[in-house]
């Protein structure tokens, strides 16, 4: 992408370089009184009180980058519309998005709060072989969705929930022993870098298990990796909760599964 001589008023950390100004219109993050911005079309809405105040209007439009679609982005959007995700919508953010704290990120995004975003991790049971899961019809890899704020996963709660899983065909909890996956196997089974994995339109099938979490975020949206480093993907909560089909044609489950 080219980039234009807009300087930002960040600090040193979060202006790392020039930034493109974007053409198109900020989502709303919030349903809660809201203002617009002559200043690049931004739209900004109120945050929890125990999260970081909002940027200055002009630093988020300075930070905002040109809209662009990707193969890799319609491949997602495909895979969205299959199951009827119409609120499925796409924002291109900032290279060295990740280098920036998650109240940056937010902003950003447009997104209500930190609690809105998500990453997609794939896990496996080290216990098991892909041979011993295919014969004994058990899960091998499962697809993990949860808030980088509330990301630490339990790991006794795992075990419980992918034994619920398979049901009759569970082992004993000995015989679990879930782990992420190297990321070798993650880009193989997803078909995505790290950092843009997304349970949509990945290359292999596999469960998906979504924490409780989830399914109370404020707004009601969730914020996704959306199958590039520099796309993230939105989606309504309750339309996730009601239309979503795993990959691997199993019902997602949401469960709880972190600290």
């Amino acid at each position: 992408m080219g980039s234009t001589n807009l300087k930002t008023s960040l600090d040193p950390k979060t202006s790392k370089r020039p930034k493109e100004q974007k053409t198109q219109t900020m989502p709303a993050a919030s349903a809660a009184p809201i203002k617009k911005l002559a200043t690049g079309g931004v739209i900004i809405g109120n945050v929890p009180a125990n999260e970081p105040p909002k940027l200055d209007a002009a630093d988020i439009a300075s930070c905002q980058v040109v809209q662009e679609m990707s193969d890799v982005q319609a491949q997602v959007q495909k895979a969205c519309d299959r199951i009827g995700l119409t609120s499925a919508h796409f924002w291109r953010v900032r290279g060295d998005y990740y280098e920036q704290d998650l109240a940056w990120r937010r902003d950003i995004l447009g997104a209500a709060s930190v609690q809105q975003l998500c990453k997609s991790m794939i896990m496996e049971n080290t216990k098991l072989t892909e041979e011993e899961a295919k014969a004994s019809g058990r899960i091998k890899y499962v697809m993990f969705v949860l808030q980088y704020a509330n990301g630490k996963l339990n790991k006794e709660k795992m075990h419980d929930v992918i034994r619920s899983m398979e049901g009759s065909k569970a082992a004993a909890k000995k015989q679990y022993s879930i782990r992420m996956v190297s990321q070798e196997v993650s880009n193989k089974l997803s078909g995505f870098p790290h950092n843009a994995v997304t349970p949509f339109g990945m290359a292999t099938p596999i469960p998906v298990l979504l924490s409780e979490r989830i399914r109370a975020l404020p707004e009601g949206r969730v914020w996704l990796g959306g199958g590039e480093v520099d796309l993230k993907l939105r989606l309504d909560v309750a339309e996730l909760v009601a239309k979503f089909e795993s990959p691997a044609g199993v019902a997602p489950i949401f469960a709880d599964v972190t600290e």
